[in-house]
């Protein structure tokens, strides 16, 4: 693993370290970073300021984001984002498989390698960043440029930096991955674009989030990358990814207007599993952070402020699945069952349910395998509730 190689940093505040290592050759800089994220309806406020944020960081930067909802989505963003790809755009035959498959959380992580594959066919030539929509820049992530110029191929950030506070947590952690994947930098090379498309091929159709089946979307494939791609950098600072899960080990604080993360610059801010519709800064901070957290209460109570402050761009969200199956069905469809495998291999992968929008109004059906037929009119009939 190439912990560090190019850019050590340093697990604590008081660990000496001094950047001695040189690489044999650096990459190009005179190309253009792509910062990409991914959208639905109802977290359009914080893509919005997730753009906001990058744009005062990175101004060079081309801001991309993929919108999963066709009708909508786009025309929130088109001020603030260089290029809006709805996802129909990838080109992604089994897009429609997805949508079916996983719910919209689960269709958000499988898409995400996607996005940076289609993105790579694009601009050959330029690193990419990926970010989750409910993330803040402060400044420039200068460490992960710098890893991506020196020669690394991937970036990646560690939940935690230290051990956690109690072996619950530790085993949490262990479940869900020892790699955050709502940052991630992926610089334009060979090796990283054959982990892409890896990854594509592994969120297909294994991209579920059941911690029960050891699964946690796209983010447990992570777990491989050091051993199956050269060139992983570790990038272990205090300052990328300040959220929940590590706060006990590098306290947020402010001096001048500068907001630090253990005694180093934070350069974002990871607001995760927040809903503000439900919840406001408040409860929020009490539910997910257990410690102390009065001196930080202040800047997460902003980003409430900022989030709703564009709710007149943002419309109530009709985000949903084409095929919007039944809870219970949907989880045969991406677990095993007991003497058949998966449900889906005993659906006819030509069955036109699985490409065939069930909101339609007058479609007709054609071919159909039985299962699909009961369950197509079961939805259409209302007799259970989607989800």
């Amino acid at each position: 693993m190439d912990e560090g190689r190019y850019f050590p940093l340093p697990v604590t505040q008081n660990w000496a370290w001094e950047n001695q290592v040189k690489p044999a050759r650096g990459r190009a800089t005179g190309t253009r970073p792509i910062f990409v994220t991914i959208a639905t309806a109802d977290r359009a406020g914080q893509s919005r300021i997730f753009a906001r944020s990058a744009r005062e960081c990175h101004r060079d930067a081309r801001l991309v984001v993929l919108a999963l909802d066709p009708d909508e989505t786009p025309r929130v963003f088109e001020d603030l984002y260089d290029l809006v790809i709805p996802a129909e755009q990838l080109s992604l035959g089994c897009l429609a498989d997805m949508r079916f498959r996983y719910s919209i959380a689960e269709l958000c992580f499988a898409l995400k390698p996607w996005v940076i594959r289609h993105l790579f066919d694009r601009f050959a030539d330029d690193p990419i960043y990926y970010f989750d929509s409910d993330i803040e820049l402060f400044i420039p992530l200068t460490e992960a440029a710098a890893a991506l110029v020196h020669g690394a191929n991937l970036v990646l950030t560690p939940h935690i930096l230290q051990p956690g506070l109690d072996q619950g947590r530790e085993r949490a952690l262990l479940r869900s991955g020892s790699f955050n994947a709502g940052f991630l930098g992926i610089a334009p090379t060979a090796q990283a674009r054959a982990f892409v498309s890896w990854w594509c091929e592994r969120v297909r159709t294994g991209c579920t989030h059941d911690p029960l089946e050891g699964t946690h979307g796209d983010q447990k494939w992570l777990e491989l990358a050091p051993s199956i791609c050269d060139g992983v950098t570790v990038l272990r600072h205090p300052g990328y990814n300040f959220a929940y899960w590590n706060a006990y080990e590098r306290p947020l604080s402010c001096l001048g207007g500068a907001w630090t993360a253990g005694g180093w610059p934070l350069r974002f801010v990871h607001y995760s599993q927040w809903n503000l519709r439900e919840q406001d800064s408040e409860q929020y901070l009490a539910r997910y952070f257990r410690r102390e957290y009065e001196p930080f209460a202040g800047l997460f109570a902003q980003y409430q402020k900022k989030v709703r402050g564009e709710s007149p761009a943002c419309k109530q969200s009709t985000a949903r699945c084409m095929h919007p199956p039944v809870r219970c069905f949907r989880m045969c469809f991406a677990a095993p069952m007991p003497g058949m495998g998966r449900l889906s291999m005993a659906i006819c992968p030509r069955c036109s349910l699985t490409s065939f929008p069930s909101s339609t109004p007058g479609a007709r059906l054609g071919p159909i395998c039985p299962t699909c037929r009961l369950l197509f009119f079961t939805m259409r009939s209302g007799s259970i509730t989607p989800i």
